[in-house]
C-alpha cells in the first residue's frame, strides 16, 4: 500500500483532511502527520513515505524547504503542496522544484481525493516502468551469461570450420584471450552422483564453480563454463604455466572445498597452446589425463604428458579375489565377505593401476554378482536398481571408497536375499508429505529421514526404487513447482520467490530453476505475461 505523510501546521485543517477521506478505499496508508517541515523530515527518514501532502507556509521549516531537501536526498518521493490563492510565487517555486501537483485552499474532499489518486497512479505507473525495465535488464544479464557459457563450451568441444566461425562469436560477447597461451583445466567433483545422495548435486556444482573461479581469477586471466558435470577453466597466460605455482593454487582450491563444504575434487590439466582454437586439444588432453590417473587417495592432479599415450600403466584384474567374494556370498559369513571385499579393493588400490582399469575391474565384479542373482532367481531390480542402475552409477567419477561401498551394499543385499529375504517398509507417503509441507525450510535427506525414522541412505533407496527419482530431484521439483506459482504474482521479485521456496541464494535458485524448467525465472514470468 502507498504511504502518505500529511504536513500541516494548523491542527484543525490537518485533522479535517485526516478524517474526511477514506484512506483504505483510496489505497493509501496515512502513516503519520507533522506540523512543520522539521518534524516531517524525522518521519521521512524513519518511515520513507511514497507521497508527502504538505502546506507551504509553516514555522521552523516551510514546505518548499522540505521539498527542496527531499529532492536532493530522496528524489523518488512524490510531493503535493497545499497553498492559498495569494501564494502564487510559492507555487511557481514549487513547480520548479518538481512537485507532482498542488491544491488551492480551501479544497473540497473530492478535490483532495482526486489529486492524491492522480499522484498515486503516477507513482504506480513509474514503478511499473521501473519494474519492466529492471526485468528486461535482469533477463538480458541472465541471457548474456548463458550465451557466454554456451560459446565457451563450444570452444572446447568444436572442430574444424566450427572453430573459425566461433572466434567472431567470442568477440561479440566480450570473451577475449589477449595473452599468448591457452590452457584448459577440468575440475571434477568426486562422488558427484553417489548412490546415497550425500549432497545436493546442483548446490555442489554451484559452490565448487564459485570457489574455483574466485581462486583462479586471483592468479590468472580465465573464463569458466560447464561441460556435462565438469567445471572447465580456460586459462590465458603470457607464458607457460609454472607447475609449482599451479599445483599450489589447485591444492588451495581443494583444501578450501574440503574445509568449507566437505567436497572432494580432482583436476585434469591439458597442455598449453598458442592459438585459442586449440583449446579443444587442451581440453581433450585434460580429460585423458584424468582417465589415466591412478585412483590412489594421494593423487588429485593429473597433468597430460605424451607418456600417457604409450600405455605404461599395468592392466590387471583380481580374478582370484572375485571368486572368493562370490563363494562367501553363497555359503560364507558376512564378516568373511567384508574381509574378501577389502582384499579385492586393496589389489585395485595399487598406485600403478589406472582409473580406467579400476572401473573395468569393478564392472567385472558387478556383472559376476548380477549373474549370481540370475542363477539364484533373485529379483535383480531390487538389488541393482531398475534398468541396472548400479551399472550407470559405477561408471561415474567417484573415489575408490565410494565404489567399494556400493559393491559392499550390493553384495550384502544378495547375501541377505539368499539367506533371509526381508520385506521393505513403505514409508514414502509420510516422507513426501513432510517435504510438501516444509519445502520452504532448510531441508536435507538427513532431516527427512529422521522424520520417518529411517537412515538417509535407505530413504534414498526408497525414492529410487518406488518413485524412480532421487530425493534431491523430488525436493527441487517440489520447490520449483511452488516457485512457478509465486512467479505469477508480479509483486514478488525473483529473489523474494527464491527465499519463499527455500533457496537463500538467488543465483543458485536461477541455476536450479533453469535445469528443471529449461528457462530462467524471468523468462518463465514473461511467458506468463504475454
Amino acid at each position: 500500500m502507498i504511504k502518505l505523510l500529511l504536513v500541516e501546521d494548523e491542527e484543525k485543517i490537518r485533522k479535517g483532511i485526516k478524517n474526511v477521506i477514506n484512506w483504505d478505499e483510496l489505497g493509501i496508508c496515512l502513516y503519520g502527520e507533522a506540523s512543520n517541515g522539521y518534524e516531517a523530515l524525522k518521519l521521512v527518514y524513519s518511515e520513507e513515505p511514497d507521497i508527502i501532502l504538505t502546506d507551504i507556509k509553516m514555522p521552523i521549516m516551510d514546505g518548499l524547504q522540505l521539498i527542496e531537501k527531499l529532492k536532493k536526498e530522496m528524489p523518488k518521493i512524490k510531493s503535493i503542496i497545499m497553498s492559498g490563492y495569494d501564494d502564487f510565487e510559492y507555487i511557481q517555486r514549487a513547480i520548479k522544484l518538481g512537485v507532482s501537483d498542488y491544491l488551492l485552499k480551501p479544497s473540497g474532499t473530492q478535490e483532495i481525493r482526486d489529486v492524491i489518486e492522480k499522484v498515486k497512479n503516477q507513482l504506480l505507473e513509474e514503478r511499473g516502468r521501473e519494474w519492466h525495465l529492471q526485468n528486461i535488464m535482469d533477463q538480458f544479464k541472465e541471457s548474456i551469461s548463458l550465451i557466454r557459457e554456451k560459446y565457451l563450451s563450444k570452444l572446447i568441444t568444436s572442430k574444424g570450420k566450427q572453430l573459425e566461425t566461433l572466434s567472431e562469436k567470442l568477440r561479440i560477447y566480450n570473451i577475449s584471450f589477449k595473452e599468448s597461451f591457452i590452457t584448459v583445466i577440468i575440475t571434477r567433483i568426486i562422488d558427484l552422483h553417489s548412490v546415497d545422495e550425500s549432497c545436493d548435486i546442483e548446490l555442489m556444482k554451484f559452490a565448487v564453480k564459485s570457489i574455483v573461479e574466485k581462486t583462479l581469477r586471483e592468479n590468472y586471466n580465465c573464463e569458466m563454463c560447464e561441460n556435462s558435470d565438469d567445471i572447465i577453466s580456460i586459462i590465458n597466460t603470457g607464458r607457460l604455466l609454472e607447475e609449482s605455482m599451479l599445483f599450489a593454487i589447485l591444492k588451495e582450491i581443494r583444501v578450501n572445498l574440503e574445509r568449507e563444504f566437505n567436497y572432494s575434487v580432482c583436476f585434469g590439466v591439458g597442455r598449453s597452446y598458442e592459438n585459442v582454437i586449440d583449446a579443444n586439444l587442451s581440453y581433450k588432453e585434460a580429460v585423458n589425463a584424468m582417465e589415466e590417473m591412478p585412483l590412489s587417495s594421494d593423487n588429485y592432479i593429473a597433468i597430460y604428458t605424451e607418456e600417457l599415450e604409450e600405455g605404461s600403466l599395468v592392466d590387471y584384474y583380481p580374478l582370484e579375489e572375485e571368486n572368493e567374494i562370490l563363494e562367501c556370498i553363497k555359503s560364507g559369513s558376512k564378516e568373511v565377505l567384508f574381509s574378501k571385499l577389502e582384499q579385492y579393493f586393496s589389489e585395485l588400490n595399487k598406485s600403478d593401476v589406472a582409473k580406467y582399469i579400476v572401473v573395468k575391474s569393478v564392472l567385472g565384479l558387478l556383472f559376476s554378482l548380477y549373474h549370481l542373482c540370475i542363477e539364484r532367481n533373485i529379483n535383480t531390480d531390487e538389488i541393482f536398481g531398475s534398468n541396472f542402475l548400479a551399472l550407470n552409477e559405477l561408471q561415474k567419477n567417484m573415489t575408490m571408497d565410494r565404489r567399494k561401498d556400493i559393491l559392499i551394499e550390493i553384495s550384502l543385499k544378495i547375501y541377505m536375499a539368499i539367506h533371509s529375504r526381508k520385506s521393505i517398509s513403505k514409508i514414502l507417503k509420510n516422507a513426501t508429505k513432510f517435504i510438501q509441507d516444509n519445502y520452504y525450510k532448510d531441508l536435507n535427506r538427513k532431516i527427512v529421514a529422521q522424520e520417518v525414522y529411517i537412515t538417509p541412505s535407505y530413504l534414498s533407496l526408497l525414492f529410487k526404487k518406488e518413485m524412480n527419482t532421487s530425493f534431491i530431484d523430488y525436493l527441487h521439483n517440489t520447490r520449483i513447482q511452488r516457485a512457478c506459482e509465486f512467479l505469477k504474482d508480479i509483486r514478488y521479485k525473483t529473489y523474494d520467490v527464491a527465499i519463499m521456496v527455500g533457496y537463500s541464494d538467488e543465483k543458485y535458485f536461477f541455476q536450479v530453476f533453469k535445469k528443471y524448467k529449461g528457462m530462467t525465472p524471468m523468462q518463465y514470468r514473461n511467458n506468463l505475461l504475454e
